[in-house]
């Protein structure tokens, strides 16, 4: 969401950081979503941690998660695949250094089995890679 607002606040002028963050909004995206298949009550485990009811937990998340989506989706861009592997490359990177290399966000988000988490990567990963196919 930062860099987002950061490319829409320099005017685009940093345009392959744009390309590179509409990548990484649809992994966060399509990752955050899929965590009610591994952990149905996701969602209500995150507002009770973020001490927030559970309608106001669906309003923020549309915002941060929901929002970049739309947004994004009514640029006219022209993302290559490095622009895909660059986004699954930070992505990794982020999560290798917040979670000292385990790529476990419990401390995050909430507590998930580790299989979860590297199913969880796993799909983020190659959401990020796929959007090059999806926006050809």
């Amino acid at each position: 969401m930062l860099a987002l607002l950061f490319c829409i606040f320099t005017n685009y002028e940093y345009i392959n950081l744009y390309e590179i963050v509409i990548c990484t909004n649809w992994g966060i995206f399509v990752s955050f979503y899929s965590a009610i298949f591994f952990d149905p009550d996701v969602n209500i485990k995150l507002a009770n941690k973020m001490n927030i009811n559970i309608y106001t937990f669906h309003i923020l998340n549309f915002i941060v998660h929901g929002l970049p989506i739309i947004y994004c989706s009514n640029y006219k861009n022209n993302i290559k695949f490095i622009n895909s592997i660059f986004a699954a490359c930070f992505h990794l990177l982020w999560g290798f250094y917040v979670t000292k290399g385990t790529f476990l966000l419990n401390n995050i988000y909430i507590y998930m089995s580790n299989n979860n988490w590297y199913k969880l990567w796993f799909i983020a990963i190659i959401s990020e890679i796929l959007v090059y196919f999806f926006y050809k």
